[in-house]
């Protein structure tokens, strides 16, 4: 019963006014409408997809993060980490296949 009523959309506004969105597309046009900043994450719920479901993905995360880090403190390109990553990230799942 608990988790139906924080499914319900009167608990997903109540959650919106925190600043929460739900997973719900149904609920985004009214949690928009209370919280206007919210848009821009509905947009993006509309090409969002899950994290793939593997035990490489933790390593997979931690290249991502590592080369991205790299990148901001300007200690390598853009391009090269995101290439770095990409390569690193396949290795990953694939060790795991």
């Amino acid at each position: 019963k608990f988790a139906e009523f924080l499914a319900s959309p009167f608990a997903q506004l109540a959650m919106a006014n925190q600043g929460d969105l739900a997973g719900y597309s149904t609920d985004s046009a009214a949690e928009v409408k209370q919280q206007p900043y919210l848009k821009i994450f509905v947009q993006q719920l509309a090409t969002a997809n899950a994290r793939p479901v593997t035990s490489g993905y933790a390593t997979l995360d931690t290249d991502f993060s590592n080369e991205l880090q790299e990148a901001i403190a300007g200690k390598t390109s853009l391009h090269y980490a995101l290439n770095t990553a990409a390569s690193e990230g396949t290795t990953a799942l694939l060790a795991n296949l």
